[in-house]
């Protein structure tokens, strides 16, 4: 006779959005089946004694980058070893190359190398040359795009004018924007004048990225975002006036997503 479950696991102390339990867990299919007191050992195929342990969902970072030091391959088993389940990473298009390409590519490099589940945002580095073909990205199952208000001078500004266009073709696909939230221009004056000033860049790190700015540039993506109606998720949000802009828009029943400072 088959058993009831794939996995048993007992003796573990099960954690929910409410409170913890002692209680057992089993599997079945890869799904939660049971939770609850004292299941039978002999229901499962494998059982484990897991002595007093947490059990809890599978944690889903959504904000990896997979990109400058590291890589799919050690990212997903550093994540792994934290609990993490499930990443969705940041597939960057660069200046010149195709919305698909970078998706492929992505794909193609995660699938190989993961060890967890994936999924992909897609980033946009030069958006007036992009938006366009934002709808191949979604038969790739891709539906959130990252822009920047910010590195002017790195040429991977997003202008008001684009990041309108782009809003609006994201949500007419039933998409998610995503904004790098600093008021680009304004920190780059800002930069270049501590610079004329001798002050050094360790010193002027944070004061050429103050509060107001990063409050401003959130107030100013949101307001497009609301007008395009559009979903919109403001990832590493540094300051406490940050969220105001967003608590506001959430009162009034607009769609938008936060990382909250940490």
């Amino acid at each position: 006779m088959a058993a009831a479950f794939d996995l048993l696991l007992k003796g573990g102390i099960v954690v929910t959005g409410q409170r913890l339990f002692s209680h057992d867990l089993a599997v079945r299919g890869e799904k939660i089946a049971c939770v609850g007191p004292q299941i039978p050992a002999d229901v499962a195929g494998e059982t484990l004694e897991v002595g007093r342990k947490y059990i809890f969902p599978g944690i889903i970072d959504v904000h990896s980058h997979p990109l400058y030091e590291d890589d799919f391959e050690a990212t997903s088993l550093t994540a792994a070893w934290g609990g993490t389940t499930t990443l969705i990473h940041f597939a960057y298009a660069f200046p010149g190359q195709a919305v698909d390409e970078a998706i492929e590519k992505a794909i193609s490099e995660g699938s190989r190398v993961s060890y967890l589940d994936f999924g992909l945002h897609l980033g946009l580095f030069q958006v007036e040359k992009q938006y366009q073909k934002i709808p191949d990205a979604f038969r790739f199952g891709v539906r959130t795009f990252k822009m920047f208000m910010t590195y002017a001078k790195l040429g991977r500004f997003t202008s008001d004018y684009y990041m309108t266009a782009s809003f609006d073709l994201i949500a007419q696909h039933g998409g998610m924007a995503m904004v790098h939230a600093e008021n680009g221009l304004a920190t780059d004056y800002l930069e270049d004048r501590f610079n004329r000033e001798g002050v050094p860049a360790i010193d002027a790190f944070t004061r050429k990225r103050p509060a107001a700015l990063e409050e401003e540039a959130i107030h100013r993506a949101i307001a497009i975002a609301e007008i395009c109606r559009c979903p919109i998720y403001i990832p590493h949000v540094s300051c406490g006036r940050g969220l105001e802009p967003i608590a506001r828009a959430r009162a009034r029943g607009q769609k938008v997503h936060a990382d909250p400072p940490g």
